[in-house]
């Protein structure tokens, strides 16, 4: 009977999409098993919906009528593939019904038996108002093939009922567990910059371009003036004494700047291509800084041509070996601040001699409102709270 009516767990047609009507399948074997009379068997598949006060279980028996193929090709004529899924039902009807070739007189009147073309189009206007469409569009997708109805599980209750039972005795433990004072407190320690993270004032910054910096009462640096493509930053700090083990950049946003910033760029945007540093004791060569295990708080997704897979963190320190273009910006996530960590890869020990030694080049290719910090912890690290990153010292 599956065979003769059509029955798939897929839609036919090119992609041959899966298609929920498993239902329709227990009915018949059920049906068969508790042999159904077949008028009522009829009745029910044809037309089980129209039927007064209908049952779920002869609406899902009436879903014999969208047993057949179904497409959501791109170049289908949805015109031509409604009136292919009308003949399509006539031949299925008359031949497990009548028992009849009618499908013959779909072109012409049938050569043998008596019927017309005429009565093929009769018998297809039967079925006109079931409600289909000739193209799905999207259905391989978003699996929405048409009108459908949920099918209750007679076993799903007595599989809910020990674990809603144990969701209420959860639900009464949480409810009865003072946690708001921990949590806030919590949540208030996570919201304090770390005491390990040390915000130098510059001692000097400069950037090329025509580009203004000015000194924020937050140690931050502002950029203003004439925007370019590109631009190279050089800050100065002087280091306390103690360890230092990692950088941390922060991009943070300001009404002068487009959609706030953190960037400089038309839609707020910025790509930090690369961060240099280097330790200077006095008249000394300068050390360079070596950094690994960059990271941030937001990484802008990008698969298309960027070797990295997305605007990483990890591309600001990799010398440009993959190319100067890339780097690490933070689109769409715009109007809010952004963070950028990476750790020495072995921690400095500054000492009262270097204490006041200078902390320069870092090379940063956007315009943003930034504020640099050094850490003096064994290794800096980050967490993330829900879905809100937060540079944390560990």
């Amino acid at each position: 009977w599956l065979d003769l009516v059509r029955y798939a767990d897929t839609v036919g047609y090119h992609g041959d999409q899966d298609v929920s009507v498993s239902p329709y399948r227990d009915y018949v074997i059920e049906a068969f098993n508790a042999n159904l009379p077949f008028d009522q068997f009829t009745r029910e598949q044809l037309a089980g919906d129209l039927l007064p006060d209908a049952t779920d279980r002869q609406k899902i028996a009436s879903g014999y009528n969208r047993l057949g193929m179904m497409s959501a090709e791109g170049g289908a004529q949805p015109k031509e593939y409604l009136t292919k899924y009308a003949s399509d039902r006539v031949r299925t009807a008359s031949t497990v019904w009548l028992g009849s070739t009618l499908g013959c007189a779909e072109c012409h009147d049938h050569k043998f038996d008596p019927f017309t073309q005429q009565d093929f189009y009769q018998f297809a206007s039967y079925f006109a108002d079931i409600q289909e469409r000739g193209l799905y569009s999207g259905a391989n997708r978003d699996g929405k093939w048409g009108p459908s109805m949920e099918v209750p599980d007679e076993d799903l209750p007595q599989l809910l009922e020990p674990l809603q039972n144990q969701l209420a005795q959860l639900q009464s433990e949480f409810e009865d567990t003072p946690i708001d004072q921990a949590l806030n407190q919590w949540l208030s320690e996570l919201s304090e910059p770390s005491a390990n993270w040390v915000t130098p004032e510059p001692a000097s910054f400069e950037a090329i371009n025509g580009t203004q910096l000015t000194l924020q009462e937050d140690r931050s640096v502002l950029a203003s003036g004439p925007g370019h493509e590109t631009n190279t930053y050089t800050a100065t700090y002087l280091l306390p004494k103690g360890k230092l083990t990692g950088l941390r950049l922060e991009a943070l946003p300001d009404p002068s700047l487009p959609a706030q910033g953190p960037g400089r760029a038309g839609n707020g945007n910025f790509v930090v291509s690369e961060i240099k540093a280097e330790l200077v004791n006095g008249d000394s060569e300068p050390t360079r800084l070596e950094l690994n295990n960059a990271r941030a708080s937001f990484e802008q997704a990008d698969g298309n041509q960027n070797p990295y897979k997305g605007w990483k963190a990890i591309a600001a320190i990799d010398n440009d070996a993959k190319g100067k273009t890339w780097g690490w910006a933070v689109m769409p996530q715009f109007g809010v601040s952004h963070s950028w960590i990476a750790e020495c890869k072995s921690p400095v020990e500054l000492s009262e001699e270097k204490s006041g030694s200078p902390l320069n080049k870092t090379t940063i290719i956007p315009v943003i409102h930034l504020a640099d910090s050094v850490s003096d912890s064994a290794a800096p690290r980050w967490i993330s709270i829900l879905d809100a990153p937060f540079l944390m010292n560990c």
